[in-house]
């Protein structure tokens, strides 16, 4: 029963060792780390990617067309008495 505790704080340690929580990064390196990732995302724009060709333009598609309105009247006027009607 004395093992067990003793075999859990090995493997927290562990743990810990390997996320690197337990020793001190090195500030210079991290600075460095993050101005690369910065200057890499600053010229990663979609401006960019679209002018190499990279993403195109999708014409949108609609997931639930719209019904077809059937005629609003139901008696409609003929061709014939639309043109007297309006001229």
């Amino acid at each position: 029963m004395k093992l067990l505790p003793i075999l859990v704080l090995v493997a927290i340690l562990a743990v810990l060792h390997l996320s690197g929580a337990l020793y001190a990064k090195n500030a210079v390196l991290v600075q460095q780390d993050n101005d690369v990732r910065e200057s890499q995302s600053v010229f990663d724009t979609i401006d960019l990617r679209q002018a190499s060709g990279g993403p195109g333009f999708e014409a949108p598609r609609m997931l639930n067309p719209p019904d077809v309105i059937p005629p609003l009247l139901k008696y409609p006027p003929t061709t014939e008495t639309l043109k007297t009607m309006c001229g």
